[in-house]
């Protein structure tokens, strides 16, 4: 997708600020490195990625230059993600107290990016109680949550967005903030309680210890890009 339009009238005048740009990140990357971007160059090709998510690459040749930018936080916006893990136990603690334990079922990390809505959570409580994953008579992955009488553990965490393309730092700024956040994570537990038995949680923003004797391993990330809403 092209959407940058650029100001430059001919080679010599986008090649001199290709040049002074990466010189100047070479610079910014020493000083503040959190600020920096992402820029390569070898002489012929200029690639740049900014914390926008803005990426692309400018190619010369003798007489022209051939740009091509891409917006990838359009691509990353507005996407839900919950990994859970099939499991024979688990548990949660806070400053040393369990605040939630389960037996057999499901330990869901539930993450909110910016641009989810609470329109999505009931595709994912649906999804996650129907999915048939649990072993039947046969040893066949057949049976859902409720037909095992299966439990879960909801643990909220926002992890789940780091974008680790850049340094090795992970950012996290395509994660949801805080109060919306915290409001999608209980709407989606209120959810989950409508459908299963037994719904434990972890303490939205704290530093919590989780135990778990995953079941296989066997584990699924559902992302909201996948649902058709």
């Amino acid at each position: 997708m092209i959407n940058t339009i650029f100001n430059f009238t001919n080679k010599n005048d986008i090649l001199d600020k290709c040049i002074y740009a990466s010189i100047m990140n070479a610079i910014m990357s020493g000083a503040y490195p959190s600020l920096s971007e992402e820029i390569a160059w070898d002489g012929n090709n200029y690639l740049f990625q900014n914390m926008e998510g803005i990426r692309g690459v400018i190619a010369f040749s003798n007489d022209i230059f051939v740009c091509g930018v891409r917006n990838e936080k359009k691509y990353e916006e507005g996407r839900e993600n919950i990994f859970f893990k099939l499991l024979n136990s688990a548990s949660v603690k806070v400053d040393g107290n369990v605040i939630g334990s389960i037996g057999k079922g499901y330990l869901i990390l539930f993450g909110a990016g910016e641009g989810d809505t609470e329109d999505m959570l009931v595709p994912f409580a649906d999804k996650i109680c129907k999915m048939r994953i649990f072993a039947d008579e046969n040893g066949k992955t057949n049976l859902s949550i409720n037909d095992v009488g299966g439990e879960m553990l909801i643990v909220s965490q926002f992890t789940l967005y780091a974008d680790c393309r850049k340094g090795n730092r992970p950012s996290f700024v395509h994660a949801c903030e805080p109060d919306l956040a915290n409001e999608l994570y209980e709407k989606f537990v209120a959810l989950c309680r409508e459908r299963v038995a037994k719904v434990e949680t972890g303490e939205f923003g704290a530093d919590m210890k989780v135990s778990l004797e995953n079941d296989g391993p066997f584990t699924i990330v559902l992302d909201s890009r996948d649902f058709k809403l």
